[in-house]
């Protein structure tokens, strides 16, 4: 029953990281400057990158399911209180309030992440369970993000934002029940009170293997250009493509739908043999998508560009992990997962920063701009593909 618990529970959770994002940054789009919603989820991510020096010293600290379990507790219990204060139509001033809130639950984010992907070691000891449980929770994230847009869409069409903004809480809680009936092996997860002489670094995790220190530095430079993509979605949908919140919503159920059915095929197809080529071809396919969604003038051909970016995108990122959880050690894996969610997540304050100063002093000049970063993300992936020509340390 373990890793059904976990399924439900990431599934839910992440569900519930989508929610209002989607609904919030629609508001944005249609309220707002363009700046301000790449603004708002940078400062959103900002978290995760402030407490990534002490996250893995945290997770070791209380154990991985005991992070998972109060972090989710913490921000149902936040989101619960903040929607009492808001009712009615849109206020500008609720542009602060949003501001704070998604500030706050972030930092219980940035420790959930990677604490969850560091439960498949505690639950497993052979490499085909872990790498089957890991490539499991990949496909309920990406189911969760294809459920998302329509559940966020339905509730803010017919309830408004404080009810979205209490079923996401409620959400959190139920993910907290589940969670807390989840059992792992002692030995691994149990709180001690000793801190280790040493914790690793990554210094020490790259003298003992550079690849993954070369793969986290390239794909947090490839991460820093998909960072605009979430900004890019309501301003094409409402902009270019001349339609509502639902077609936000279709926008996101394509691009997860890609994402689902990646990787479900790489849960169920998966020969289990990973290798740096295939990565590679994933990410130079990913980026199409990307250049093909940023070139596109409708909203067929932007969804097939956002299919394609998920699918391949999807792959890649089963690929990724099974390979960090095969060649970090055990005392490794927290430090090196907590790379990944700084990669996956804590990237965005400084893309969308970035993104949000350029917009500002463009104006409308936002499409050339996305165009350019699509074409960025391709020369991004090529340098990673023939890095290992010159890299000498690297071990494929």
């Amino acid at each position: 029953m373990n890793p059904l618990k976990i399924i439900l529970a990431q599934g839910i959770s992440q569900t519930c990281d989508r929610l209002m994002m989607i609904a919030s940054l629609w508001i944005l789009a249609v309220h707002a400057q363009p700046q301000w919603a790449a603004w708002f989820v940078a400062a959103a991510s900002l978290p995760h990158l402030l407490l990534f020096r002490w996250t893995p010293g945290l997770i070791d600290h209380f154990g991985a399911l005991k992070s998972v379990i109060y972090s989710d507790l913490a921000r149902a219990v936040v989101l619960i209180v903040a929607s009492v204060f808001f009712s009615g139509e849109w206020q500008p001033t609720w542009l602060y309030s949003l501001f704070g809130i998604y500030f706050f639950i972030n930092f219980f984010t940035a420790i959930f992440n990677p604490a969850m992907f560091v439960l498949p070691s505690l639950l497993f000891n052979t490499e085909d369970e872990k790498r089957k449980l890991m490539a499991q929770i990949e496909s309920v994230t990406a189911f969760s993000n294809v459920v998302a847009p329509v559940i966020s869409t339905s509730l803010f069409y017919f309830f408004g934002f404080q009810i979205l903004m209490l079923v996401n809480g409620l959400s959190y809680l139920l993910a907290w029940f589940l969670e807390v009936g989840i059992v792992v092996k002692q030995k691994s997860d149990q709180h001690s009170l000793e801190v280790p002489q040493k914790r690793p670094s990554i210094g020490s995790v790259g003298k003992r293997d550079f690849l993954i220190v070369y793969l986290l530095v390239g794909f947090l430079f490839l991460n820093l250009v998909l960072g605009p993509l979430l900004v890019l979605i309501p301003l094409y949908a409402n902009k270019i493509y001349l339609g509502t919140i639902k077609t936000v919503s279709i926008m996101e159920l394509f691009l997860a739908l890609g994402s689902l059915i990646g990787s479900i095929l790489a849960s169920t197809r998966y020969s289990g043999k990973t290798s740096f080529k295939k990565i590679f071809a994933f990410l130079i396919m990913n980026s199409i998508g990307f250049i093909g969604f940023c070139f596109s003038k409708s909203l067929t051909f932007g969804t097939v560009g956002l299919f394609t970016l998920g699918f391949f995108l999807s792959l890649a990122n089963v690929m990724i992990l099974d390979l960090f959880q095969k060649r970090a050690i055990e005392s490794e894996l927290s430090l090196v997962m907590n790379y990944v969610n700084v990669i996956g997540t804590a990237s965005l304050p400084i893309s969308l920063v970035v993104f949000g100063a350029v917009l500002t002093s463009t104006g409308d000049q936002w499409v050339l701009l996305g165009k350019i970063v699509s074409l960025i993300s391709l020369v991004f992936v090529l340098l990673l593909g023939i890095g290992p020509v010159f890299v000498k340390r690297l071990k494929m």
